[in-house]
């Protein structure tokens, strides 16, 4: 897992949630504008079209933003409040793919403005609170003129005993660009900047007290956890419930490998990563409660859970897989993963298989290409010399597969935002293959629906002009009572159509055992309550 885990919730005057859809007519480069909703702290939702697309919009929003590196001196992660949320996979054509052929049913983008965070150090066991406050009266929500926050920090450690650690001078702030003339008097702007410190300051304090009490119960519920009996996947389930519909049958995504495999030999494409996707009716279902049986059952460094409210979108992934970071030096990371084999039943089953892939030659020749691929997409941001492999193909274990993961680095050019950075890579190439543009039009044709969030990027923005996203992989969406995951892998010369198969098959494993074994929980607890009807058996 990761080192820090970040919390957030709808509260404090700068929240708000952002959704953009497509437009229809976005089916080709250059027409890429689309709709977007803006839902404010208090509930009121305001739209408009943006003709220049999503990309622009979070450029411009994140450059509204300028702060001092001493702002955030003392704190040892990135994230210090923006935007958060995920970028689905039809944005690439604001990234130069030539036209979407699929509509994606869930919004194409979807971000929280997110300036109250709890952050947990899980190397140290200290909680981070902090809040950003706005100085200035917001006299329009949707461009949030005329802002200047100021920013506090509370460290509380586990054991119980609160320490209080200023992270920020009261003289630091995160102030915006934006013309301030709509000011009418400093006295004014005074007694604002005052009413919001005491107002975050207090949610502080009590968030502080709530933690101090949770830490309490904390470990007597984690230990009944551990002695509760576990329960079997397929006890009182019956046999319908626990069944994920194949977009495609196995022979016709046989027939796709065999259609990429033409492509390659007719020289059109290297790699082509193709994907497909599996459904199933969930019901109402407690998506927070589903994301942590998935984080336990298969722990990941670039897990995410949002719960987006209307239109009952939830996100619960076990990504292990990093798109891009941005850290406070200016240096981007790329981490792709090509390359996946299920664990061994023993130790020495084990080591045989990590073995087998780290010398698989249809492997490295997967990875190797995407690398290549990172490498031109970071070199169109990067200053020229310093994009280098510091790790190339390095086996990375998780628990219920190995994989081949390598390192892209480079210095980021003084002159180029964080978004141009995202926007030149995007989607990652671990997703397309190679070369990226040709091999987004092939798999166009071959798949018959959009990927939507899968295959996206789910991860932030900070105040800061940081990042870190992950690819959108072994991850759960639920949609209007329906849970789909989305699977896939490269295609190479060397592949063979029945292993891709498999292949797709084991990379569902981990998210699919979460929701079935999420579902024959729920059941039980509700047979054994006396109540015979499953929340989850309306399917």
């Amino acid at each position: 897992m990761a080192r820090f885990s970040f919390m957030g919730g709808r509260g404090g005057l700068l929240w708000r949630c952002i959704t953009f859809h497509l437009s229809d007519q976005s089916d080709e480069a250059g027409q890429a504008g689309g709709f977007l909703s803006v839902e404010d702290e208090k509930g009121c939702v305001k739209q408009k079209f943006l003709k220049s697309g999503f990309f622009d919009f979070l450029k411009q929003e994140l450059q509204s933003f300028t702060c001092q590196k001493e702002d955030y001196e003392g704190l040892p992660f990135d994230f210090c409040g923006g935007y958060v949320g995920y970028i689905g996979y039809e944005l690439k054509i604001e990234c130069g793919a030539k036209y979407n052929r699929h509509k994606s049913q869930a919004p194409d983008a979807c971000f929280f403005l997110a300036d109250r965070l709890i952050v947990i150090d899980h190397c140290t066991d200290d909680v981070y609170i902090l809040s950003s406050v706005p100085s200035i009266e917001l006299h329009n929500e949707m461009d949030m003129q005329n802002i200047q926050q100021k920013n506090a920090s509370t460290r509380i450690s586990l054991n119980g005993s609160p320490e209080n650690h200023q992270c920020f001078s009261k003289h630091g702030a995160i102030e915006s660009s934006y013309s301030r003339e709509d000011i009418s008097s400093s006295s004014s702007e005074h007694n604002y900047t005052k009413s919001n410190r005491a107002e975050s300051e207090s949610w502080m304090e009590a968030v502080e007290m709530k933690l101090l009490r949770l830490t309490e119960t904390a470990g007597k519920a984690a230990e009944a956890r551990r002695k509760s009996p576990s329960l079997s996947i397929r006890e009182g389930i019956n046999n319908q419930q626990e069944v994920f519909k194949l977009q495609k049958s196995k022979y016709q995504y046989m027939e796709d490998v065999r259609r990429c495999l033409q492509y390659i030999k007719d020289g059109e494409s290297y790699e082509l990563c193709l994907t497909t996707q599996l459904w199933k009716h969930v019901g109402v279902i407690d998506s927070l409660c589903l994301y942590l049986n998935l984080r336990e059952k298969n722990p990941a460094p670039y897990a995410a859970w949002f719960n987006f409210g209307k239109g009952d979108i939830c996100i619960c992934s076990s990504s292990p897989e990093r798109f891009l970071r941005l850290d406070q030096n200016g240096i981007l990371e790329a981490k792709p993963i090509k390359g996946t084999v299920p664990r061994g039943n023993s130790q020495i089953d084990d080591e045989k298989l990590r073995t087998q892939l780290q010398h698989s030659e249809k492997d490295q020749a997967e990875n190797l290409m995407i690398v290549d691929l990172l490498r031109n997409d970071l070199g169109r941001v990067c200053e020229p010399g310093t994009v280098h492999v510091p790790n190339l193909m390095d086996v990375e274990s998780y628990a219920t597969v190995h994989t081949l993961v390598s390192t892209i680095r480079g210095k980021k050019k003084d002159n180029v935002s964080p978004v141009e950075c995202v926007r030149a890579a995007f989607p990652g190439g671990s997703m397309t293959g190679a070369p990226k543009l040709r091999a987004m039009e092939i798999l166009d044709s071959i798949e018959n629906t959009s990927r939507g969030v899968y295959s996206g990027t789910i991860g932030f923005f900070s105040f800061n002009h940081t990042f870190d996203l992950n690819i959108v992989i072994r991850t759960i969406l639920v949609n209007r009572k329906e849970a789909s995951i989305g699977a896939g892998g490269a295609i190479v010369a060397l592949s063979g159509p029945e292993c891709e198969y498999d292949e797709m098959i084991l990379k569902t494993r981990a998210p699919i055992n979460a929701v079935v074994e999420f579902e024959n929980q729920s059941y039980l607890r509700h047979s054994r309550n006396g109540e015979r009807r499953a929340v989850l058996s309306k399917s």
